[in-house]
């Protein structure tokens, strides 16, 4: 059987996951020749919104085994899977082997501990790579073929790359407020109220997954307040993140995109399964991550740190360019990775 050639993209979002394996995929998809996202429904109507091409976009039939897809002619023999997150490795390693078994090549993008990808018997992917920072150190060697790992092959958008050219120049105080696609604490709300005092003004995205209390209670807190602009599922973030002095919100995908263009972050990170990591990113001079967790005051000391934002100095100090997170972060992760899969992940075609 001749299968077509090209990539299987495996991935998923959810308002439990949120849109951060998507945007990496996507990233990842622009260089990769002819790429195909094998999604659930719920997926799959998230890629509509975000403009993907009805032709680039494989359902799956949810009744059916898992890994079943791969029996589709239509389907590229080679795939990779960004599906690891809190609950789900052992569904990807179940998943990954079943492929393994039919002939397929196969990466995988991974997560950190707890949520590192672990092989079954018999289903070791080609390629791993954790693009994560301090990951050979927090995380065994996984059994695979080959296995790259650090905050060098972090995969982002393209336009975070050309953005880079002015990344250094000094910005009027301005600080982007970024919580992700999803929201489901209402942090977004806490923070814009928390920097109210603070003399800098505010961008404030909206994910898509938002709740509508939320972008309702946003707008109320917005209106009426010069400074405060409010950017409802932008299609992208990099024009927010160039016109930043300072990112404040969640970490998510956005703790190395700010990092790319030199830009200092404060973020409270929910739950504390990442604190070591977390930890990594002050003493590597990146950004400031703080855990939100009943076992910790981490919440307390994050809305604390947003208190000395009012102080001018401070403020000022923060918002320099950091060139540290720009040289750890250079912005050609993607393209290293779409590399790697290239070289690595051979498989046999028929």
């Amino acid at each position: 059987m001749t299968r077509p050639e090209g990539y299987a993209l495996r991935f998923a979002a959810t308002p439990r996951t949120g849109l951060g394996h998507v945007r990496r995929m996507l990233s990842l998809a622009a260089h990769l020749p002819r790429v195909l996202c094998v999604v659930d429904r719920e997926t799959a109507t998230t890629l509509r919104a975000l403009g993907t091409p009805e032709a680039s976009i494989r359902v799956m039939d949810p009744a059916a085994a898992k890994g079943a897809w791969s029996d589709d002619p239509d389907i590229p023999r080679r795939a990779v899977f960004d599906l690891q997150y809190s609950g789900n490795a052992e569904a990807t390693a179940t998943e990954v082997a079943v492929l393994k078994r039919a002939g397929f090549a196969v990466s995988v993008i991974d997560s950190m501990p707890p949520d590192h990808f672990v092989a079954c018997p018999g289903g070791a992917p080609d390629l791993v790579v954790t693009p994560y920072l301090g990951a050979d150190r927090l995380r065994p060697s996984p059994d695979a073929g080959a296995w790259l790992h650090g905050p060098s092959y972090a995969i982002l958008p393209a336009d975070l790359l050309e953005a880079r050219v002015d990344a250094l120049s000094r910005r009027e105080p301005r600080i982007l407020l970024a919580c992700g696609g999803v929201d489901k604490g209402g942090l977004s709300a806490r923070v814009l109220a928390r920097l109210r005092d603070v003399p800098a003004a505010k961008d404030v995205v909206i994910g898509p997954m938002f709740a509508p209390a939320l972008k309702a209670e946003l707008a109320d807190m917005a209106r009426g307040r010069p400074g405060v602009a409010l950017h409802d599922a932008p299609a992208s973030l990099v024009p927010l993140y160039r016109a930043a002095s300072l990112v404040v919100g969640r970490p998510g995908l956005t703790r190395y995109e700010a990092a790319c263009l030199g830009r200092h972050g404060i973020y409270l990170a929910d739950g504390a399964d990442y604190g070591e990591y977390f930890a990594g990113f002050a003493e590597a001079g990146i950004a400031e991550i703080y855990v939100e967790a009943p076992s910790s005051g981490g919440a307390d000391a994050f809305f604390a740190r947003l208190d000395t934002l009012r102080d001018t100095d401070t403020f000022e100090r923060l918002a320099r360019p950091n060139r540290t997170a720009m040289d750890i972060v250079d912005g050609r992760g993607a393209e290293r990775v779409a590399r790697a899969i290239d070289t690595f992940v051979t498989g046999e075609f028929e």
